[in-house]
């Protein structure tokens, strides 16, 4: 029995990269019936820990967090530092996708600063160096910690590049791709997430190859260059379903850059319905702020002040520091083109500042512009 459920873990871990979601936690469901049939508890906290990743890749994430929170229960009850790290990877990567960042945060700084020096104690592998910090620098970018997310990164990629392990490396380059995103540095987003899309091309990395090949084009499509940009977005968003919201968005933004205002509308209304409809709180803010983006360039200032009210409302409950900034930017450019000087003087204020404090020197150029520039 023991080697049957350690069986139906590996055919789990074949499934994954074929996106076989289904077989997965067919295969799931049998190795966490024997465990719990032979009183195997920490068979049955890892049937728990790999059940919460494939629901999270499937889109259930209610579901996720529930077999995540069984996980890390029995990961804790027994004292196994071994299966607390993946219960922590795993349970955070669905706290991130929902919006919960400083939770997920909380549960990958553990594995950072608690549990690896544990694991290097005992003589075992530390198996999510590399994914630990870069979902952790996915969460510190959305709230705004870029320093610390940077240097997480870096820890992630020198990692990865010194155990030559290519899968590490991609993982980690587009952890700083993002981060180089949120904080707008195009330049360095486009040449890291190059680095990771380079080494997928021959290996079966489809889901893997997708969310750097969406940095990169969203990156390319702030430097112009949108011949190369929106077929590359268009191709991820085909490819990664679990990945859908952010992607779509990011096209969304390439479209909206390339003059294709109509086309942008359709593909960022899609993605904040299918945010709503997951329970992706953070995606559906982004989602949010891109419809405004887009009523702003239609001068239609009813629907951009709606869509940045919600973008920026949902951004302040769940501290996400850049889109809050980006909210107050669009809603001080919406209220300067409106006449509304006085509405327009507070959110150009606030953005410049938070801007300054976050170090997002692209995004405070423009604020800075929008604010001394005549009408």
């Amino acid at each position: 029995m023991e080697q049957i459920i350690d069986l139906c873990f590996d055919i789990r871990q074949s499934c994954v990269p074929l996106l076989d979601h289904a077989r997965a936690l067919a295969y799931l469901r049998v190795a966490e019936e024997q465990a719990d049939a032979i009183g195997d508890r920490t068979r049955l906290g890892w049937a728990y820990t790999y059940r919460a990743h494939g629901l999270y890749i499937a889109g259930d994430s209610r579901g996720a967090i529930e077999a995540g929170e069984q996980s890390l229960a029995l990961a804790e009850a027994l004292a196994d530092p071994d299966l607390l790290e993946s219960a922590n990877v795993y349970r955070a990567q669905v706290a991130h996708w929902v919006g919960d960042y400083r939770h997920a945060a909380e549960l990958l700084r553990r594995n950072v600063t608690t549990l690896e020096p544990d694991l290097r104690r005992r003589g075992l592998p530390s198996w999510h160096f590399v994914g630990s910090r870069t979902y952790l620098s996915w969460c510190l970018a959305e709230l705004g910690e870029f320093s610390e997310a940077l240097a997480r990164t870096d820890e992630a990629i020198a990692t990865a590049t010194a155990a030559d392990n290519v899968y590490w490396l991609v993982y980690a380059c587009s952890g700083a791709g993002l981060v180089h995103l949120r904080r707008g540095a195009f330049d360095e987003a486009r040449t890291v997430s190059e680095r990771a899309v380079a080494p997928c091309s021959g290996r079966d990395f489809t889901v893997l190859w997708a969310m750097p090949a969406a940095i990169l084009g969203l990156a390319c499509a702030r430097a112009g260059r949108f011949a190369e940009a929106i077929p590359l977005l268009e191709r991820a968003a085909d490819l990664a379903s679990i990945l859908g919201v952010p992607i779509l968005t990011f096209l969304a933004e390439a479209r909206l850059l390339a003059g294709r205002d109509d086309e942008a509308a359709a593909v960022a209304t899609r993605a904040r319905e299918l945010a709503a409809q997951r329970e992706e709180r953070g995606w559906e803010a982004w989602a949010w702020w891109m419809l405004g983006e887009i009523a702003a360039t239609r001068a239609d200032v009813s629907s951009a002040g709606d869509a940045y009210r919600q973008a920026l409302t949902a951004a302040d409950a769940l501290a996400m520091r850049p889109l809050v900034a980006q909210c107050h930017l669009g809603l001080g450019r919406l209220h300067r083109r409106s006449g509304k000087q006085a509405q327009a003087v507070e959110h150009l204020g606030a953005a410049r500042t938070m801007f300054r404090d976050m170090s997002m020197s692209w995004w405070l150029g423009e604020a800075e512009r929008e604010s001394v520039t005549p009408l």
